[in-house]
């Protein structure tokens, strides 16, 4: 269950299966930044993606809102939503 621990930030978080296969250090968490602060959120990504790997560029999807996904230096996976109105 999320719990949101202030304005800007909720935690949620989910257990894995034995069925997941192998851990893997980095792919052991997924970090996800949300809402409708584009300019705040571009600068995010900006700073994320140097050094790492971009999977799926910061762009504008067929549901409206800007997406991307990226494995910062450290092997953390990111991902980024910008919401519709705002992107």
């Amino acid at each position: 269950m999320a719990q949101q621990l202030n304005p800007y930030i909720t935690v949620d978080g989910n257990c894995a299966e034995e069925g997941m296969g192998d851990y893997t250090p980095g792919t052991n968490v997924q970090i996800s930044l949300s809402g409708d602060e584009a300019e705040a959120l571009q600068g995010y990504w900006a700073q994320l993606s140097e050094g790492g790997q971009v999977i799926i560029p910061l762009q504008k999807q067929m549901w409206g809102h800007e997406y991307g996904q990226l494995v910062d230096r450290f092997g953390i996976i990111w991902h980024v939503n910008i919401a519709g109105d705002a992107a």
